[in-house]
């Protein structure tokens, strides 16, 4: 989880996948001001939730995708 100075909450969830070899891209999804973007990468899905618009979050997404990647 982060908080920035005015509060606003973003958080990562990771869980395992069953399906290992599977893999997809950033899918995002909107609800009650909260913003998700989740993907699935080999054995685990991870989730970026938090109350920032889509393009901030995205940003976020893909810094977090490039060091879980490496």
């Amino acid at each position: 989880m982060y908080e920035n100075p005015e509060g606003r909450r973003v958080l990562l969830y990771a869980c395992r996948n069953e399906d290992a070899e599977r893999d997809t891209a950033f899918r995002f999804a909107q609800d009650k001001g909260v913003s998700v973007f989740y993907w699935i990468e080999g054995a685990l899905t991870y989730a970026l939730a938090g109350e920032v618009d889509r393009m901030a979050l995205l940003g976020v997404a893909e810094s977090v995708y490039q060091q879980i990647t490496i």
